[in-house]
Parts: structure tokens; C-alpha cells; sequence
């Protein structure tokens, strides 16, 4: 079901090398690392809820990064079922 993310730094409008380089000029040197780590993990979940939306799974599975936006799915409520 999953999207991919991809771990090349800039073949994805939500990889972290984007989001670092779009949030570096609005926040503070201290907060670069987690205001680029939010970005990304927002435009994620936006491609899982499309893609959840779309696609009407009866399980998500996500491994390393996936996991994490599975379980963000679960936390935001856009994913109740099994996981």
C-alpha cells in the first residue's frame, strides 16, 4: 500500500534533504534538524492519506521510516485497522 519514501536526498518532495533546505531560513540553527524531521513526517503522512484514500487497504505495513509514518497514521487517527 505504502508510498515510497526513498532514501535519495532529493528525488521526493518529502525527503528530509528537501525538507531541511525548505524549513532552514524559518527557524532557528538549534531547530533545523526537527523542524526539517517535522516537514518530512507531515508530507508523508499526506502521501498515506492519499494513498490510503485511493487504495482502501485492509492492512498497513511499514518498516525503518515507513514505520514511523504507519504508526503517525495511528496517532493522527487516519488509520484504525490492523497495522
Amino acid at each position: 500500500l505504502c508510498a515510497s519514501y526513498s532514501a535519495t536526498a532529493w528525488s521526493l518532495e518529502n525527503s528530509l534533504t528537501r525538507s531541511f533546505f525548505r524549513t532552514f531560513w524559518q527557524t532557528s540553527p538549534w531547530q533545523w534538524g526537527a523542524a526539517a524531521a517535522e516537514d518530512s513526517l507531515t508530507r508523508c503522512l499526506e502521501i498515506q492519506r492519499a494513498a490510503i484514500a485511493d487504495f482502501n487497504p485492509d492492512v498497513v505495513v511499514g518498516s525503518s521510516w515507513g514505520g514511523g509514518i504507519a504508526l503517525f497514521a495511528l496517532a493522527e487517527g487516519l488509520w484504525s485497522g490492523p497495522t
